[in-house]
């Protein structure tokens, strides 16, 4: 797995581990994983996520997230 951060700033972890630094690349260790984003910035933040297996397939998940004013529902 890798993952591309093209606008703003943040982090992405798997579960509980260290963040992840951005175009390298991470094995997956289980089949099911949950990968967690913190926002770091005031801007809209999009990020792509690339997971790849041994047979050189790979598959890309794409991610934009817009900041919301605190207190607006």
């Amino acid at each position: 797995m890798r993952y591309f951060q093209s606008d703003g700033k943040g982090s992405l972890r798997i579960f509980d581990n260290p963040a992840l630094i951005p175009n390298d690349t991470y094995p997956l260790q289980e089949k099911e994983f949950r990968l967690y984003y913190t926002s770091e910035s005031t801007v809209s933040q999009s990020f792509d996520i690339w997971i790849s297996d041994n047979m050189g397939n790979e598959q890309k998940l794409s991610f934009q997230f817009n900041p919301q004013n605190v207190g607006t529902l």
